[in-house]
């Protein structure tokens, strides 16, 4: 489960590097990625797709490693599926996210105010500065609400969704954490630390003042508090995993990749130069739609029209 800005990109940097087959675009699936959402394999977003289907949708390519890089889906599909997340500090999220889409300050801060849910509402708008943990975990409804909508409850509601994950990582402990990786999913991890992988760090011009930076503490709130609780949860993990008895030593020796089925390279091959296709049509659009978008323009300081209610 990628939350967008947390190191959800090293991850699968990583999975890639340990020789799993995953999809080309930051290993989403159509529809589980911030840029891919209106071309999901089963609706927008992929709200039609089951537990079972996206099971035999990933065997069917060959594909051993996903992300989902937007909210979580109702179901959590646990028993087809290992779950895994990588959190961090929520107030460094929201300055790195700013950088890395060129957001000014101050349109973030209308954001906490004024509802702007624009079509790439994973990267702008007011999900991505209002309690977006809490609204990412608490599924399509909750995230898709108002300014200041999100709740104690919907707070109680992502510690349980969190705690169905094997596997919870915070980011400014991910090297010490990572053997959890190994662990759980096989993975040979490099010999000193994670390879860290993003898509670069942004405008660095994009600051917010002390005062800013104030109000977005007061107004995520419940985002903190989920933060420190995965991080209390993450140590509790690496506790149990440690405790069922195999050593990062003998992790080390394991193999890179499961073993596939005759003709399944191929067959992913094939699946990921269709992607390449619709990913230089979908740039394309994206492109359009965020030119329109700073015709608003968060890019500048103000909030943005499009989406806007």
């Amino acid at each position: 489960f990628h939350l967008h800005k947390a190191g959800g990109t090293t991850i699968c940097s990583n999975a890639r590097t340990a020789g799993l087959q995953a999809p080309p675009r930051n290993c989403n699936m159509p529809g589980d990625g911030p840029r891919t959402l209106s071309r999901g394999i089963d609706g927008y977003a992929n709200q039609g797709l089951t537990c079972d289907g996206r099971a035999s949708y990933a065997k069917r390519h060959c594909l051993e490693f996903l992300a989902v890089e937007r909210w979580l889906d109702p179901a959590m599909c646990v028993s087809q599926f290992l779950y895994l997340t990588v959190l961090r500090d929520p107030i460094r999220r929201i300055e790195s996210l700013c950088r890395f889409e060129d957001v000014a300050p101050e349109a973030a801060m209308s954001w906490l105010s004024t509802t702007v849910l624009p079509p790439y509402k994973v990267s702008v708008g007011t999900a991505v500065v209002d309690n977006f943990y809490v609204r990412s975990l608490g599924g399509n409804e909750v995230y898709h609400r108002a300014a200041g909508g999100i709740t104690r409850r919907d707070l109680d509601r992502a510690r349980e969704r969190l705690d169905a994950f094997e596997v919870v990582l915070i980011l400014e402990k991910l090297d010490e954490q990572a053997f959890m990786l190994a662990l759980a999913l096989g993975w040979r991890l490099p010999e000193s630390s994670l390879t860290r992988h993003s898509f670069g760090k942004g405008n660095s011009d994009r600051r917010f003042t002390a005062r800013q930076l104030a109000e977005l503490t007061d107004g995520n709130q419940l985002d903190v508090e989920l933060y420190r609780y995965a991080v209390r949860r993450a140590e509790q993990l690496a506790v149990g995993w440690r405790l069922r008895g195999a050593s990062l030593a003998n992790v080390q020796t394991q193999r890179h990749a499961p073993r596939r089925a005759p003709n399944c390279q191929m067959t992913y091959r094939k699946w990921v130069q269709d992607q390449d296709v619709a990913k230089r049509r979908d740039v394309e659009e994206e492109r359009k739609h965020i030119q329109q978008l700073r015709g608003g323009d968060w890019s500048r300081g103000r909030a943005g029209q499009e989406g806007k209610k």
